[in-house]
């Protein structure tokens, strides 16, 4: 584009991070004149790397547990998510497929033990390279042991020397391994 004196051109098509050679002619009917060479560089494609957090787990319990995460894309698409977990003490990374909701990652585990600690960690794939967030532990919840409930209930047929006691006994989480009634004098008497 010429105007008034001044010369531009926009070069479309180039090959970024590239340097390039150039120099503005001008033909007339004697020939071509040159002016000096010049240089420049095209920029550098930027690439931004996906990023990758562990987040705290929720909806713990004695045997599921919710792995959270973020994964924000980068430049390149990412092709795969999830977890590694493993028993915290001599376990072995398992992978737990995530699903992502936005740049929210989640992953359920089950049929995990109770009162164990589990160590994981949010991953993303890009390529062939894969980037992690930090480990993070859990521990589940521990079993809820409840008792059997036991009512006593009025004594029947009472005589002069005999009673019938009477009661309920529903069981527990544990097996009733024994039933029955303790028994004393009310006054100053001791349990038999």
């Amino acid at each position: 584009t010429l105007s008034g004196t001044a010369l531009s051109a926009t070069l479309s098509g180039l090959t970024a991070n590239t340097s390039y050679t150039y120099r503005a002619f001008a033909t007339t009917s004697t020939g071509n004149t040159y002016g000096n060479e010049m240089t420049f560089t095209t920029s550098a494609v930027v690439v931004t790397p996906v990023a990758v957090t562990t987040v705290a787990a929720s909806n713990i319990a004695q045997i599921t547990a919710t792995l959270n995460g973020t994964v924000t894309p980068g430049t390149n698409p990412v092709v795969a998510e999830g977890f590694k977990w493993k028993l915290t003490t001599n376990g072995t990374y398992a992978n737990l497929a995530g699903t992502l909701t936005g740049t929210v990652l989640t992953g359920n585990l089950t049929s995990l033990t109770a009162n164990t600690s589990y160590t994981y960690k949010a991953f993303a794939v890009v390529g062939t390279d894969t980037t992690y967030g930090a480990e993070m532990t859990f521990t589940t919840l521990a079993p809820v042991v409840t008792p059997p409930t036991v009512t006593t209930v009025a004594a029947t047929s009472v005589t002069t020397t005999t009673a019938t006691l009477n009661g309920t006994v529903a069981q527990g989480t544990n097996p009733v391994t024994a039933r029955g009634f303790a028994w004393k004098a009310t006054t100053n008497g001791t349990y038999a």
